[in-house]
């Protein structure tokens, strides 16, 4: 590995990610290209997560909000939260929040209701990135300044194409 990845990997924010980013920037390490467009992948995804505030645990989530662990749960459930699987638990996305990190954004509830059946990583992919509808803002960046309406249209027509 060169200087540079071998930095990126031990910059990684645990041990399982240090691995990961590993594997990732060491093509023999991994001879199935599958695998490693796999581990690319997941590295992109939280790479998303960290540029974007980072995420909560459950119970972290459930402090900031004032409710139960098991509130958090049946919001996620319920369409109300964005949780993405990590591993065998649920990360939930600080961008959701407003500045203060202890009210959801105004329309994100409306909004993944918009966006579907995607699963948690692409509604989370569609959250953070900037969307062409969007005159290339983000829609939790639009939610924070107040523009509800134009994020429902952008969901909409998301989810729409994801269905094609």
């Amino acid at each position: 590995m060169s200087k540079d990845d071998r930095v990126a990997a031990l910059s990684a924010p645990d041990d399982f990610w240090t691995m990961l980013t590993t594997l990732a920037l060491s093509p023999a390490q991994v001879s199935d290209p599958e695998m490693r467009v796999r581990l690319r992948g997941a590295i992109m995804r939280r790479q998303l997560l960290e540029s974007q505030g980072g995420c909560l645990t459950a119970p972290e989530l459930a402090s900031a909000l004032g409710i139960s662990r098991q509130g958090v749960n049946q919001r996620r459930l319920a369409g109300g939260l964005l949780g993405v699987p990590d591993g065998g638990r649920y990360l939930y996305p600080r961008c959701q929040l407003d500045r203060s990190g202890m009210v959801i954004l105004p329309g994100l509830t409306q909004t993944l209701k918009a966006l579907g059946d995607s699963d948690p990583w692409t509604k989370f992919i569609f959250l953070a990135s900037g969307q062409d509808a969007l005159d290339g803002v983000a829609p939790v960046d639009a939610l924070a300044a107040g523009s509800v309406e134009p994020v429902l249209r952008a969901a909409l027509l998301h989810d729409v194409q994801d269905t094609v």
